[in-house]
């Protein structure tokens, strides 16, 4: 239950990412840049997506192997929570560097967005 409650929290923090997306004025501020990836395309699938379908592979593998609890309860805990921390996590700092005005596949050589990258790729490791 909790991987699906996740999954629809992930959703729906992406819808509203998505709506300030869709107006006009903000769109020309954000199009192309790490918010579109981090903000909205990461907390929809690695948040909403991917929990949702934790939530089904859970639910069904007990029923599919005919046992009849999970292998460990500790291990699905962890697996919830450093899921959830890293994927949050990761598209907040990119939504961060966007907001920020780091663009889409651009390379900086300066490094004035190495500290939300760096962040991102912690969290999500």
């Amino acid at each position: 239950l909790k991987y699906l409650l996740a999954g629809l929290l992930g959703f729906g923090l992406a819808v509203p990412a998505a709506i300030i997306q869709a107006d006009m004025g903000m769109n020309r501020i954000l199009h192309n840049t790490q918010w579109i990836i981090g903000a909205h395309v990461h907390i929809a699938l690695l948040t909403g997506l991917y929990m949702t379908l934790y939530s089904v592979v859970y639910v069904l593998w007990p029923l599919l192997t005919n046992n009849t609890r999970l292998f460990s309860m500790k291990m699905s805990n962890a697996h919830f929570w450093l899921h959830l921390i890293g994927s949050l996590g990761m598209g907040a700092f990119m939504g961060m560097a966007g907001l920020d005005g780091m663009l889409r596949r651009h390379f900086y050589m300066d490094g004035e967005f190495q500290t939300f990258m760096i962040l991102a790729a912690f969290l999500r490791s």
